[in-house]
């Protein structure tokens, strides 16, 4: 495993909420906050080129640089595995010197690239103009951009005329139905399967309630027997959890998720005691990686490589959630209940898709409150919070995490602190704003009408409240 320079983001969570850990490192601009450019084309050197850096002006780094694209730059020391290099941690002088060792004369696009890159910092030796006049001579065509380059703005590579830009969608009709897997035992956000069927939504029978819960059990039954495998079940009012862990640790983890479950209701404002399920909330946490593996594949066909645990919502209105009992006492609790809230959204007044900053925001928010100080050990809650503002102050923005499908590893805690500050500024406002997009208005409109504030305001106030000045989305 290659190590990382500056940044070390590990995200719990699940998409099924990528719990778990992810290790993730993001470049999106360098120099003054608020630069921004992820645009810049992955660039490999064959062969590679002998290179001296040393990040942050820290220890000297000897080897040979692999490749380097928006984020980073790739080198292989002289012994070890390859190291990642943010570019934030490269002096201006040596990021113009990489260029000048990579890119041939003719490269107009990398050339442009390394120009946007190099105004974006507080040049002082004029290396942004030299990239920029080597991109004019290979491109003339460029001309009309260069005053733009200039300026420091993240100017994108002109698309030909018979490329055309695909647009992106509306993020509020995208449904996830496939599998996001993430390294480091993450696990993938929140799968929807099959249509939805409204009528399994709002209050249920007290007959449908109880076919519901046996249901699941013979699902139980034949989802083990597919996989191998013999879980004994530990049921209460909300979830049927099935596991091979001692009883006492299991009856602990059902104590959690119950406890999660109180704190949902009270967040929600709804009567003690309701049940938001299908029936129930159907869990398994087999003690062993490969039994979950074995069961995720042999029971609900997903590839479930590289999760530590998956939520799958039902367009029945049924929800199954998936873990296997990490090592870390404190990841597994993290993600135990970051999973299970993405059940309990999925269920909450109506079956209308709650967009990704709002689903893991909450989902963070309620883990990292409920397990940071229950005694499970050491876990990296403050780094993650930590570095993720660090991101913020260095890009001024949170990157388009508002409209994002599925948002990135290092935004999950970003997410959740969102999340707490919305609530702790009028508990009351936030019910409204989840209620009025389940009820199936577009969040843009939920926030400003339900919520009182448009999301350039939601971003400017949260960056005031954690000393960020003019933060944007």
């Amino acid at each position: 495993m290659g190590q990382t320079f500056r940044m070390r983001l590990r995200k719990r969570v699940g998409w099924a909420s990528a719990i778990g850990v992810v290790l993730m490192s993001l470049f999106v601009g360098v120099g003054q906050p608020g630069s921004a450019w992820a645009e810049m084309h992955e660039v490999v050197l064959d062969p590679p080129v002998r290179v001296t850096l040393r990040p942050d002006g820290g220890d000297r780094l000897d080897g040979d640089l692999l490749r380097y694209d928006a984020r980073a730059l790739t080198v292989q020391p002289r012994q070890g595995d390859p190291i990642t290099v943010d570019w934030p941690a490269v002096r201006t002088a040596r990021a113009a010197w990489v260029f000048d060792r990579s890119l041939r004369a003719d490269d107009a696009r990398g050339w442009f690239d390394a120009a946007v890159f190099l105004f974006s910092r507080d040049d002082q030796r004029g290396e942004g103009e030299k990239a920029l006049r080597k991109a004019l001579r290979a491109d003339a065509s460029l001309e009309p951009l260069a005053d733009d380059v200039r300026a420091g703005k993240a100017v994108p590579w002109p698309v030909p005329a018979d490329e055309p830009e695909q647009p992106d969608g509306d993020p509020q009709d995208a449904t996830p139905k496939h599998r996001e897997s993430h390294e480091h035992g993450a696990a993938a956000g929140p799968q929807t399967v099959g249509d939805i069927q409204a009528q399994f939504w709002g209050d249920l029978s007290p007959e449908l309630m109880s076919s519901s819960v046996e249901m699941l059990k013979e699902q139980a039954r034949q989802a083990q027997a597919k996989a191998g495998l013999k879980l004994r079940l530990y049921e209460d009012d909300y979830f049927l959890v099935y596991t091979d862990l001692p009883a006492d640790e299991a009856r602990n983890w059902v104590g959690l998720l119950d406890d999660m479950y109180d704190r949902l209701v009270e967040t929600f404002d709804l009567p003690k005691g309701q049940n938001v399920f299908r029936g129930k909330c159907l869990i398994y946490i087999p003690r062993e990686q490969a039994d979950y593996y074995r069961l995720c594949h042999a029971a609900f066909d997903f590839d479930a490589a590289g999760t530590a645990g998956l939520c799958i919502s039902y367009g029945n209105g049924f929800n199954v959630v998936l873990f296997y009992r990490q090592p870390n006492t404190l990841d597994f609790a993290h993600v135990l209940v970051h999973e299970t809230v993405h059940a309990f959204v999925h269920r909450y007044r109506s079956h209308p898709r709650i967009p990704s900053w709002v689903n893991e925001g909450l989902a963070e928010h309620i883990a990292q409150n409920l397990v940071q100080n229950r005694g499970f050990g050491e876990g990296d809650f403050a780094t993650n919070e930590h570095d993720a503002r660090r991101w913020l102050r260095f890009q001024g923005s949170m990157r388009g995490m508002f409209d994002a499908r599925s948002i990135e590893a290092w935004q999950y805690p970003v997410a959740g602190e969102l999340c707490g500050f919305m609530i702790a500024q009028s508990p009351r406002r936030y019910k409204a704003f989840i209620d009025a997009i389940k009820d199936g208005k577009p969040w843009h409109r939920a926030l400003q009408e339900d919520y009182g504030i448009t999301p350039e305001r939601l971003a400017e106030a949260f960056g005031e409240s954690i000393d960020i000045r003019n933060l944007r989305p």
